[in-house]
């Protein structure tokens, strides 16, 4: 199995479990949040970009519209004044905000 595969057979599982917040299973260091001041649903939405999904997938995911994951997006970059997805992600791991 590719790595491509094993996203795409994590996603399918993922959306076949009740979720609650990802943000009490992310482990996040305790002055990070402040940081930034992202929100849990924003913290949900990292941790899944950081899984590699994509936004129609982190949508589904959470049961929201792609709009929805994507306002959160544009926020969490002008919170973080990251330049883009790619540098959020590597950012707040950096950060120790997701692991």
């Amino acid at each position: 199995m590719n790595a491509t595969q094993k996203v795409f057979e994590d996603y399918h599982l993922q959306l076949l479990k009740p979720r609650q917040s990802l943000a009490k299973e992310v482990s996040i260091a305790p002055d990070s949040t402040h940081a930034w001041d992202l929100t849990d649903r924003e913290i949900d939405i990292l941790s899944l970009m950081a899984d590699g999904l994509t936004a129609d997938m982190v949508a589904d995911v959470l049961h929201i519209s792609p709009h929805t994951v994507k306002t959160h997006q544009r926020n969490m970059l002008k919170k973080s004044g990251c330049a883009n997805g790619i540098h959020l992600v590597a950012q707040s791991m950096r950060e120790g905000l997701i692991t």
